[in-house]
């Protein structure tokens, strides 16, 4: 599953050993749930994560096959004019 609903945003930064900061967040479809990361090296920082709550996400692997989020660019076209400040 890489698309879904953004369920929760669970509100605690995390720092990777790679010194990268991110959220845990959780996303829905069908009926299953996973937890995947809102990496804070490129548009989002916490208080944009939050905003995607409730929202349609569309996820890639990163190199250790996590679920990941890092950019606008890759939301859904319905969720582009949502502005994120």
């Amino acid at each position: 599953m890489n698309s879904g609903i953004c369920t929760r945003v669970i509100r605690k930064v995390k720092t990777s050993p790679y010194g990268h900061q991110y959220v845990n967040a959780i996303v829905s479809k069908d009926g299953l749930e996973k937890i995947f990361l809102i990496g804070f090296e490129g548009d989002f920082d916490l208080e944009s994560a939050v905003l995607l709550e409730g929202k349609e996400v569309e996820l890639i692997f990163n190199n250790s096959g996590e679920l990941i989020i890092k950019s606008f660019a890759t939301l859904p076209k319905k969720n582009k004019g949502i502005h994120y400040q």
